[in-house]
């Protein structure tokens, strides 16, 4: 019997890559969407794009739901009401899609919900595993009463596992998209002083970490709870920009200062000025083998 899974943020950039992975894998997609016309164009007939979660019949026994809707949460200014956006496309998002789940006749067996590294907060140049304790930041506040929403679905037999995910590294979009204009052009710079750490991962990663989560295995504790997606060799800013300035053959020689990025972005500056040494131990203790562990490689890959 086909394996059926619902995706929420099935439009962004994990979601478009993990789609095509289930669809490849012959899988029944459900996709809860604001943009049917949008679902439609990427993925045609494959998918069946709901723009309710009570348009899914009850009927239809969903065994997984991959949670990665979100408001993005770098491209504009945090107004109140931008963070209220932010807030709201994960918290409340996640609350109903609980709160579905309570209904259900036959409970998906998997909740894999998103998160951030975000949730530790500021931790400077300390090593970041699952148990290290948050900075209370905004970034901390949100990740975290995402996650407690999603945790909740542990009350009706679902095991939840949670992605602490770092910078994304893909072609098609995230982080990479924003910083080769500049560095193609030699604009590539450093921020700030460099030292906070940019927890990073490849794409192709993240979609067999998400595979992985969302697979029965006997011992299914070991797949529940939070785990940091990222690559075992976190970079800082200094090293990222060398790295990517070196795969494309640029020079760079501009750094801007923590005050202007301050002046300029405000609280937000703080998503690049700050980072978090994370490690991924659980998903190491689990036995994952990661496809990319240097960032030279995943670059090159990715770019070459």
């Amino acid at each position: 019997m086909k394996k059926k899974f619902l995706v929420t943020g099935g439009t962004g950039l994990i979601g478009t890559h993990l789609i095509t992975n289930l669809l490849s894998q012959k899988c029944d997609v459900f996709v809860l969407t604001r943009n049917l016309s949008k679902v439609k164009t990427i993925f045609g007939e494959r998918v069946t794009p709901v723009a309710d979660l009570n348009d899914i019949p009850m009927s239809i026994r969903i065994s997984c739901v991959v949670n990665l809707a979100g408001e993005p949460i770098a491209d504009k200014h945090w107004s109140i009401k931008q963070k209220e956006k932010i807030w709201n496309s994960r918290v409340d998002l996640t609350q109903a899609l609980v709160k579905w789940i309570s209904r259900q006749e036959h409970p998906p067996e998997i909740l894999i919900s998103g998160s951030a590294v975000g949730w530790y907060g500021d931790q400077g140049l300390n090593d970041v595993t699952e148990k290290t304790r948050p900075h209370e930041e905004f970034s901390h506040k949100l990740c975290d009463a995402w996650e407690k929403q999603a945790k909740v679905a542990e009350q009706y037999g679902v095991r939840v596992s949670i992605l602490r995910t770092g910078l994304v590294l893909s072609k098609d979009g995230g982080v990479l998209k924003k910083l080769l204009p500049p560095f193609k052009l030699g604009l590539g710079s450093y921020l700030g002083k460099g030292q906070q750490y940019m927890p990073w991962i490849h794409i192709e990663d993240v979609i067999d970490i998400i595979l992985l989560l969302s697979g029965s295995i006997k011992n299914s504790k070991e797949l529940s709870g939070v785990f940091n997606v990222t690559a075992p060799d976190a970079v800082t800013n200094n090293q990222f920009t060398q790295c990517l300035a070196k795969i494309l053959n640029r020079p760079v020689f501009i750094r801007v200062p923590a005050w202007i990025l301050n002046t300029v972005l405000g609280e937000r500056a703080r998503l690049l000025l700050t980072g978090q040494n994370a490690k991924p131990q659980k998903l190491m203790t689990l036995g994952y083998r990661f496809k990319f562990t240097q960032l030279s490689l995943a670059l090159e890959n990715l770019l070459k």
